[in-house]
């Protein structure tokens, strides 16, 4: 066994063999972690501390994933995380990353457009001035360069595995 659990749940993740399409519930995950089930009477107390536990376990087994054996997995909501096909991979990673850049540009637009100017002297305004121009030519250039991406209109289908009736 090795130790933290995110450690050996890579290994059983490999050792069970799942393939591209298969999805990893969350069940598994928590039994993998050695976490307990969140419960409906589950103290809310508990059950943050819990889903803490999980979400920082969950992101480490991830990132070696990743890092180490070429597998991505995405939320599946309500279900788990999906193991991505390689020839679908870079299309998903992409359109992930754009989305995530344009909300980090929409929240740094909007911190900076709504600075209170009355607490500003006069070099601290044009520093501020000079930032929100930067940001928006940073903003112009990142977009402009998306437009010329060739994007589907909603999220690519990951294939799903065959079922044998």
């Amino acid at each position: 066994m090795l130790f933290p659990a995110w450690k050996q749940a890579v290994q059983d993740f490999i050792a069970e063999k799942f393939e591209p399409g298969d999805v990893v519930t969350h069940e598994w995950l928590f039994e993998k972690f050695g976490l307990e089930k969140i419960e409906p009477h589950t103290l809310k107390s508990k059950a943050d501390q819990i889903q803490l536990a999980y979400m920082t376990q969950n992101q480490r087994f991830q990132e070696l994933l990743l890092s180490e054996y070429k597998v991505l997995l995405v939320s599946q909501p309500g279900m788990g995380y999906k193991y991505v096909p390689a020839v679908e991979q870079a299309e998903v990673s992409e359109k992930a990353m754009h989305k995530e850049l344009k909300k980090a540009m929409r929240r740094g637009l909007s911190r900076l457009v709504h600075t209170d100017p009355r607490f500003l002297d006069s070099n601290q305004k044009k520093e501020h001035s000079d930032a929100l121009t930067r940001t928006a030519a940073l903003k112009k250039m990142v977009f402009r360069e998306r437009r010329k991406l060739p994007w589907k209109t909603e999220e690519p289908e990951i294939a799903q595995p065959e079922v044998a009736l």
